[in-house]
């Protein structure tokens, strides 16, 4: 009686190749998905940035100008200007401050950067290092009210209007794509003191 020479049973060289093929696959798209995630996490972490940023200005631009007893509009390097007095008695200046935008420096106070200096401009931080993205201010204007209020002419021109618009580029290409986002901000103001200063 022959007996049969059992084997232990094995991969052939096609059934490797097949593994290999499927991990690789499943391998390359776990890779794809990583860096695609890694991307948006590190996009959103500057996004979220520019966000705070552009928020705290406006915060910190109302609370200076409903303090200030007189608030006067003009223009800097093609952006608004605000300029912002307190007196002393009637014609006794304390202090005046002047707000401007700079396109690589953001929102200035008496050039220097907003909260004593604090609230630097966000384009420089984690995921910004090696130009992977830019910021830039591209809007900041201030603009008197547009709604129709028959009769309160004194009260429209006392309504403005203050809009930040910030940039924010990523210099990663993705599908041969440049990719710019927008990011505005808008706050209206009631400028109390000069609706005040207008009737008299």
């Amino acid at each position: 009686m022959n007996k049969l020479k059992r084997s232990s049973p094995g991969f052939t060289l096609v059934e490797m190749s097949a593994v290999v093929v499927v991990l690789s696959i499943i391998g390359f798209g776990v890779v794809v998905t990583f860096n695609h995630i890694n991307g948006s996490f590190r996009k959103d972490t500057v996004r979220m940035d520019v966000r705070h940023y552009g928020n705290t200005v406006m915060r910190e631009i109302t609370d200076r100008i409903s303090k200030a007893q007189k608030v006067e509009f003009g223009s800097s390097l093609g952006f608004a200007e605000i300029i912002l007095y307190l007196y002393d008695d009637a014609t006794t200046i304390l202090y005046m401050d002047k707000i401007k935008a700079v396109e690589n420096d953001g929102i200035l106070i008496n050039d220097e950067a907003m909260i004593g200096g604090s609230l630097l401009f966000p384009d420089k931080g984690q995921f910004r290092e090696n130009d992977q993205f830019d910021v830039e201010v591209t809007n900041f204007s201030v603009s008197e009210s547009q709604e129709y209020l028959p009769g309160l002419n004194r009260f429209k021109k006392s309504m403005v209007h203050i809009n930040l618009g910030l940039t924010l580029k990523s210099n990663v290409m993705q599908n041969d794509v440049e990719n710019i986002e927008q990011i505005n901000f808008t706050r209206g103001m009631f400028l109390s003191n000069n609706y005040i200063g207008s009737i008299n």
